[in-house]
């Protein structure tokens, strides 16, 4: 077993300054916005992409590649994240350029570094443990390629010949097809998060024709749920809707982007339909807490 070191790259910096960057922006915006829903969305916003930032960070700080006797593995978060290429399963290796140019599917990178998955041009989706585009090698297998970037490359690159791995080049076949509703990890969130924009539309609605709704409801909140605006009942039914159609539209647009990302990756096209689960059900979490306060 031997262990090779990554090679040194800025994508640890980089993406400390996009986390920082971000965090000011959105602690300014927070500061300035005296909206409960507003102050609501941009809290869960910034815990859940701090927890991203700092998951990438490890990765980046930590990964490595251990060759092993059936292939090699990438190793990173003192070992907690592990990624098995069996040397059975690699049907080609071929050295990267100076630049790694094609689409980020997720995860993070530019030309210089990348770790996520990426469509790389004229070699396809590729799942990219790379450090710097100074030492990159990519390993074709049937499911997925690879790309990695160990510091000491002509070393690597000897094992792979010695277990009889050849350098050559492979044709990318373009974009599978796509079958989303077929995948159970796409409907169940899909689902759920028309049940809850459902749920968002018609609740108040049968509520006002019910009257079960008070004469005097608030319509706008501070940051510490303080009404600042009150309306009738009506109002608060339409203003309630509104928030369910906009909801409604961004379940659109994520529908869309995730069946463009389907065509290359299944997992990095999931992202985009979770991310509309989680706001429709922080919208719907809202309306039960005015409802049941109100």
């Amino acid at each position: 077993m031997r262990t090779f070191k990554s090679e040194a790259g800025l994508g640890f910096i980089y993406i400390s300054l996009l986390t920082i960057s971000f965090d000011v922006l959105l602690l300014f915006i927070m500061n300035l916005s005296n909206s409960y829903v507003i102050n609501s969305l941009l809290k869960l916003t910034l815990i859940i992409f701090n927890l991203y930032q700092a998951y990438y960070l490890l990765i980046v700080a930590t990964i490595k590649y251990i060759i092993f006797d059936e292939g090699i593995l990438v190793s990173s978060i003192f070992g907690f994240k592990k990624t098995k290429i069996l040397f059975s399963q690699i049907q080609a290796y071929k050295k990267g350029n100076r630049w790694i140019k094609g689409v980020k599917l997720s995860g993070y990178g530019n030309n210089s570094f990348a770790i996520g998955r990426t469509v790389i041009d004229l070699i396809g989706t590729t799942y990219m443990y790379v450090t710097s585009s100074k030492k990159l090698l990519y390993f074709k297998t049937p499911a997925i390629n690879y790309a990695i970037s160990p510091k000491k490359l002509q070393q690597f690159v000897v094992i792979l010949e010695e277990k009889g791995i050849e350098e050559n080049e492979w044709v990318n076949f373009g974009p599978k097809k796509v079958h989303l509703y077929k995948d159970i990890n796409f409907i169940v969130p899909f689902l759920l998060s028309s049940l809850f924009i459902s749920i968002m539309l018609l609740n108040p609605f049968i509520l006002y024709l019910l009257g079960r709704l008070p004469v005097k409801m608030p319509l706008t909140f501070d940051a510490a749920f303080i009404p600042l605006k009150y309306g009738t009942g009506k109002q608060f039914a339409l203003n309630q809707m509104a928030y369910g159609i906009l909801n409604m539209a961004m379940l659109f647009c994520m529908h869309y982007a995730s069946y463009f990302y389907y065509k290359y990756d299944k997992k990095s096209s999931y992202k985009f339909i979770y991310i509309s689960l989680f706001i429709s059900f922080l919208f719907l979490l809202i309306q039960f807490r005015i409802l049941a306060k109100w």
